[in-house]
């Protein structure tokens, strides 16, 4: 058999060539030689003889006359088998013959990738186009063992400019084959081969014992492996998922949370390259992704048909922005350290242009025009794809301060209405308005900021007075409960952890704790040390129920109470829970928990607006030669001492910690 032949181009990437022509096996295009003329191949393969010295009738190849005449006696259209020399008519029905093909005879089911020359990619422009795309790329990929450059290489057949499989796969039958997942009852039928380093395949693979009866009809399912294990989180059926009380990409917290790991991993690789890898980057970037998003959105405007838009463009417009700003950083970094003396002012003017082309300047005409326009994306209208991704950026740059946001385990509801309206009023008046000027626009967005946060105060009051019972409209409770607690996942509690090893297994003390204990926990532990301490003072008998213990789980809402420390007072500036515990729903309507509403002030509101405003906004005094915004001001409307709000802000945010990672010490 002949060998594949390999072309190399610049780059170490190799090319598979095929030729097509008459007779090209010297056996009329068929691939199998009889013995005799495989002998006179091996002989003459070496001294690169065999063209000159064959001759048909010197190797005396019967088999080759053979092949022709069987051949002749099949019509055109039904010959099958490798020789051709057969038709279906030649065979007979085995019904009771079982159907498998392990891994000696199983069969190609057809290639995946690289379909196209532009389906191979390196790691680095891969990674930035599946950001673009919002992680949609990632799902159509494989990674293979070539390098380009010298960097990873990837298969990806979706569209630069769309992130969706594109047309030229869509014709293959690989990208049809489902995955089984974590799901045991499944069974994978379809193995991923890799040709050359470099190209990917699917073999259908009936093991034996899944042997397929005549007429039966099963799905082909093939195991991407642990590298998908990404994707399956966002779509919801990853281990983390399924184990471990982790979100899709529905949990809003938990879909920021994966963002916020992308979005630093490519400033990190940005941040390493060089002016020249900057460029490549740059210019795949502007030739493969930006034109077409550009384009579409442009146009779409011009000529006044905002409904034909689609959502997706928006989001990846805004980051080909952010991913441009970090480019520009880069540049001015390498530049600054000496670079520029090795390139020409005209390659420093072009490379600068095209970094200059990826600044959004025309967002807000865009928010402008959209307004309501319904989007292609479910329960979400346009102009809310562009503040949901402008909030995104605004959280991951204060997300050293403002941990999880909108983790319900970490974060009331009250708390997180506040995130979301401060992050979309910096939103709307910092980058998607341009009709009013900068002072004028920040006056606006600091007297809304602080409106929030008096309003927010307000209602942080009023749920404790109808949670405490000292309000008349309690009939709406449950919302006010809900409002202020912390939603637990139920883990069960380790009594390890959290027990002294007694008969009575009485808790370790949870009051004025070292460490933070997830809120759950800490009100499931509550209610047992509340009874433990009433034993204690009455002087009764303790009695404990080992199997209560033994399943106790962490209660379902928690929500933050006062209660009356023991501890000296010079412990004050050193513990994070000081004069605080969570306790459950039970004990706040039985009325031995209240609400403590000075805890809530600070950490969930306080350090909320005052981080994302004095982070994400550089205020300006207005003419009149005062600053929109001060935590002075915050401090005014909400109610708190300036020295109490910069003593919470410097400890920063109360961050609970799972049992799993908590072992508290009497």
């Amino acid at each position: 058999e002949i060998e594949p032949l390999v072309a190399m181009i610049p780059g170490g990437l190799r090319i598979g060539v095929t030729v097509t022509g008459q007779n090209l096996y010297r056996n009329d295009n068929n691939r199998y030689w009889s013995k005799i003329r495989s002998k006179f191949l091996s002989e003459h393969s070496q001294n690169d003889t065999v063209s000159s010295a064959f001759d048909e009738n010197s190797v005396q190849c019967g088999i080759h006359q053979e092949v022709l005449k069987l051949r002749s006696e099949v019509e055109d259209g039904k010959r099958i088998g490798f020789l051709g020399i057969h038709s279906e008519s030649d065979y007979v029905e085995a019904n009771d013959v079982l159907f498998w093909s392990g891994p000696e005879s199983m069969f190609e089911v057809g290639r995946y990738g690289p379909i196209r020359p532009e389906d191979r990619k390196t790691e680095l422009h891969f990674s930035m186009k599946n950001f673009i795309h919002d992680f949609e790329p990632a799902e159509w990929s494989y990674d293979v063992d070539e390098k380009i450059l010298g960097d990873c290489q990837l298969i990806d057949i979706t569209d630069d400019a769309t992130g969706e499989v594109h047309s030229e796969a869509k014709k293959h039958t690989p990208i049809y084959v489902n995955e089984i997942g974590h799901n045991t009852n499944l069974c994978a039928n379809v193995r991923i081969m890799h040709k050359n380093d470099r190209s990917v395949y699917y073999y259908a693979c009936i093991e034996k014992e899944n042997a397929m009866k005549k007429g039966d009809c099963v799905e082909l399912l093939v195991d991407y492996g642990k590298l998908y294990e990404n994707v399956r989180e966002r779509k919801g059926y990853g281990v983390a998922n399924l184990y471990g009380n982790v979100g899709d990409d529905s949990d809003r917290g938990a879909r920021l949370q994966r963002n916020f790991a992308a979005r630093q991993s490519i400033e990190s690789e940005i941040s390493k390259l060089s002016v020249v890898r900057l460029y490549y980057l740059a210019e795949f970037l502007m030739e493969r992704i930006f034109p077409e998003i550009n384009e579409s959105i442009e146009d779409i405007f011009r000529h006044h048909v905002p409904s034909q838009l689609k959502s997706r463009f928006l989001v990846a417009r805004r980051r080909l922005h952010w991913i441009g700003e970090r480019l520009e950083q880069q540049l001015e970094k390498c530049f600054g350290s000496l670079q520029r003396v090795y390139f020409s002012s005209k390659f420093i003017t072009s490379f600068q242009n095209i970094i200059h082309s990826f600044k959004w300047s025309s967002l807000p005409g865009v928010f402008s025009a959209i307004q309501d326009t319904a989007s292609d994306i479910p329960n979400i209208c346009a102009k809310d794809c562009i503040l949901n991704e402008i909030s995104e950026e605004l959280l991951y740059k204060v997300s050293n301060i403002i941990p999880k946001p909108f983790d319900t385990k970490i974060w009331s509801q009250l708390g997180n209405l506040l995130i979301e309206s401060v992050t979309k009023k910096i939103a709307i008046h910092m980058f998607c308005s341009s009709e009013m000027s900068i002072e004028e626009r920040q006056a606006k967005l600091g007297r809304s900021v602080l409106d929030d946060a008096k309003r927010y105060s307000k209602l942080t009051t009023r749920c404790s007075t109808v949670l405490d019972g000292t309000a008349t409209d309690g009939n709406f409770y449950d919302y006010f409960f809900d409002l202020l607690s912390f939603k637990s996942p139920q883990h069960k509690v380790n009594q390890k952890q959290f027990f002294y090893k007694r008969p009575n297994k009485k808790p370790r003390s949870i009051y004025d704790a070292k460490k933070i204990i997830n809120f759950g926990t800490a009100s499931a532990l509550a209610e047992v040390q509340a009874y433990q301490d009433a034993v204690d003072v009455g002087f009764l008998e303790p009695h404990a129920i080992p199997g209560v213990l033994k399943n106790l789980i962490e209660c379902e809402k928690s929500i933050v109470c006062k209660y009356p420390s023991s501890s000296p007072n010079s412990k004050i500036g050193r513990l994070p829970q000081f004069y605080w515990i969570a306790r459950g729903a039970e004990s706040i309507k039985k009325g031995t928990a209240i609400v403590n509403v000075e805890w809530y002030l600070m950490n969930q509101l306080l350090l909320v607006v005052h981080s994302l405003a004095s982070n994400c906004v550089e205020w300006k005094a207005s003419s009149q030669k005062m600053v929109p915004y001060s935590l002075e001001r915050l401090c005014e409307v909400v109610g708190v001492e300036v020295n109490a709000a910069k003593k919470a802000l410097s400890n920063g945010f109360i961050l609970p910690e799972c049992p799993e990672e908590v072992t508290i010490t009497h």
